[in-house]
């Protein structure tokens, strides 16, 4: 078992895009014949097409950490902003857990497409600014950004009739993201550490306001 956690671990990117690209084609059978609503369709496409993107980011072409770290956050004697750790705290909770959650929920409540589109949005355009800023036509993750989840986001946007809690969570989660992220490149600028150590119980501290925040909004609703 520990060495099948560890190939996770180290491989979890290239074993993504396995039921990204299962869950993109199932969706493309069951909408045609109806058995799938037009909400819980973009809602598990969103989620699906995220792990398309990761791929790009970390494996081909790869090397989306080291682009931002150096081209985003101007560190250029480092590669890494952050460790393998914290990368993988980012990405599996939020999308291999996170995101599939929200879209069955939407099966119950279609409202929730709402934090969905918001989040595929966000995560594309983020790639956007990123080139934009560095003057440069591509970077890791930008292809996937501008072909699937962009335009999902904006789908997404247009297709849900309420605004879900999850949404102003979701806007939340992303302000203390990047802010984050910005604070980890200004706190290695006046360092010189990246303080990896310190990394995962900080995103922990993220999460567990969001969801702090969001049980707020869930009983004032």
């Amino acid at each position: 078992m520990k060495d099948y956690w560890l190939f996770f671990y180290q491989h979890w990117p290239k074993v993504g895009i396995g039921w990204g690209v299962m869950g993109l084609v199932l969706i493309g059978v069951l909408y045609p014949l109806g058995l799938i609503s037009h909400t819980t369709a973009i809602a598990f496409a969103i989620t699906c097409a995220y792990p398309l993107h990761q791929f790009e980011e970390y494996v081909y072409p790869g090397g989306f950490m080291k682009d931002l770290t150096r081209n985003f956050l101007g560190i250029k004697d480092l590669d890494a902003i952050m460790d393998t750790r914290a990368i993988f705290l980012v990405n599996i909770p939020l999308i291999w857990l996170v995101l599939p959650t929200m879209s069955v929920w939407t099966f119950f409540n279609p409202d929730v497409l709402s934090a969905l589109a918001l989040f595929s949005l966000i995560a594309g355009l983020a790639h956007v600014v990123s080139s934009i800023k560095g003057r440069r036509l591509y970077n890791p993750g930008l292809f996937i950004s501008c072909l699937l989840n962009i335009p999902l986001g904006i789908i997404g946007l247009i297709l849900f009739e309420n605004i879900h809690p999850m949404f102003w969570s979701m806007a939340l989660f992303w302000l203390l993201f990047v802010g984050w992220g910005i604070y980890l490149g200004a706190r290695y600028k006046a360092t010189k550490d990246p303080h990896y150590d310190r990394q995962a119980w900080e995103l922990g501290v993220i999460y567990i306001v969001v969801l702090l925040h969001y049980a707020l909004l869930s009983n004032l609703s």
